[in-house]
């Protein structure tokens, strides 16, 4: 599961958030590059329930990875800005979500369907 939301994405300056599980982290990186944008940092939403297993780890968290492009400026004021790292239960995405219209109170948030994520990963 990817998920995508963007700030102002039909302009110069904007910023896009790729929420996915730390084992596709890599396919989301490919994503910012392939939309145009940098990637910038990263914050991890943690789950007190076990999300899946893993040859190596029961994973509680996605990773959610911020791409921008131009001069997108970070939220302000700084009391805006999140921890890395969130606590959820529930719906991951829809917390996501939240955060992002708590950071950018004036900022319309809008999620992006990836057309075909295949398609985007093996265009690198």
């Amino acid at each position: 599961m990817i998920t995508i939301f963007t700030i102002d994405n039909d302009k110069k300056d904007s910023v896009l958030f790729v929420l996915c599980p730390p084992e596709i982290m890599t396919k989301g990186l490919k994503i910012i590059n392939f939309m145009g944008y940098k990637y910038r940092t990263s914050s991890v939403f943690c789950s007190k329930e076990k999300i899946r297993d893993s040859p190596y780890f029961n994973t509680h968290h996605y990773i959610c990875l911020l791409g921008k492009k131009g001069k997108f400026p970070p939220p302000q004021p700084p009391k805006l800005r999140l921890p890395s790292v969130q606590y959820y239960s529930g719906n991951v995405t829809e917390k996501l979500y939240d955060c992002i219209q708590q950071m950018f109170p004036d900022k319309i948030v809008v999620p992006l369907d990836i057309f075909d994520i295949e398609k985007v990963i093996k265009n690198e």
